[in-house]
């Protein structure tokens, strides 16, 4: 399992690329609109996604870093907002688990079947 810190990086890294690749399509993106005339209607889109997505990329990089910061020396090994990593999985299986428990067991009673223990429920 990789540390948080190496995942972060990772992340940041990543990040940083993708919004350097947006910014450079967003130039020749204008740059070849100007120089063939092309109509609005032909790329307004596609230039409206690409700076939405330069601003997620930017928004994301600005809370990667501020985050960063409290892994240095800290001695966290999680970030702040998943201090207790599964914990939500288990209890959402638990719960999973009794009401199909309790499901089943109203839909046998319904029924009326017994467990004869010669696998013949409900003949």
């Amino acid at each position: 399992m990789k540390p948080i810190r190496k995942i972060h990086g990772e992340l940041l890294s990543r990040y940083e690329s993708e919004l350097a690749e947006l910014k450079s399509f967003i130039r020749e993106l204008k740059a070849r609109v100007a120089e063939h005339g092309t109509e609005p209607e032909h790329y307004a889109e596609d230039l409206s996604e690409a700076e939405h997505n330069v601003t997620y990329y930017e928004g994301e990089i600005a809370r990667l870093r501020a985050e960063g910061g409290g892994y240095g020396g800290g001695g966290h090994t999680t970030p702040p907002h998943t201090s207790m990593p599964g914990v939500g999985s288990l209890i959402v299986s638990a719960i999973s688990f009794a009401a199909g428990v309790l499901i089943g067991s109203s839909l046998r009673t319904r029924r009326g079947d017994t467990d004869r223990g010669d696998g013949a429920e409900g003949r």
